[in-house]
């Protein structure tokens, strides 16, 4: 009924059953992974008046993902409508989009900063070389800072 694309290696469909409603995914070597999409094969459609979760509920029979001994594991549970509803919380039902695009954009700028200041020189150490401009790195900083301050203000201040 399902499957998993794990970024740079085929698709994987031999889920495990648990029970009669539940399945896990084994992914082997999960230290490097950047990504894993799950999927419906649309082989076996829901039956009607159910629908999926993952387990990552405290309450639920999978307990969270784990990643043991570099094994990582990916439960999906076919449960009743009504059951799944109680299981997921409002607050995460409806996050707002803004969350995770301050927090991408906060993550970039920590990026950009610490990617250029892995270059930083002191005057001593730079040799003159006339095809290159510099750029303190206080004015980095700053310009940081100031990003960092006016998108707590406005998270869509860029669009001006």
């Amino acid at each position: 009924m399902f499957g998993i694309i794990v970024s740079g290696r085929l698709v994987q469909t031999n889920e495990e059953p648990v029970s009669e409603n539940k399945v896990i995914f084994n992914i082997p070597d999960a230290d490097n992974i950047n990504h894993i999409v799950v999927f419906m094969t649309g082989q076996i459609p829901f039956p009607d008046g159910f629908g999926g979760a993952d387990a990552t509920s405290s309450n639920h029979p999978f307990g969270q993902m784990t990643a043991q001994t570099h094994l990582a594991q990916i439960g999906i549970s076919v449960e009743p409508e009504s059951q799944l509803a109680q299981q997921t919380p409002a607050s995460i039902a409806s996050t707002s989009a803004v969350e995770p695009f301050v927090e991408f954009s906060k993550k970039m700028c920590e990026n950009v900063y610490n990617f250029m200041s892995s270059f930083a020189l002191t005057q001593p150490q730079m040799t003159p070389n006339p095809t290159e401009t510099f750029v303190p790195l206080s004015k980095l900083s700053q310009w940081y800072e100031n990003f960092q301050r006016r998108l707590e203000q406005n998270p869509y201040f860029w669009r001006s």
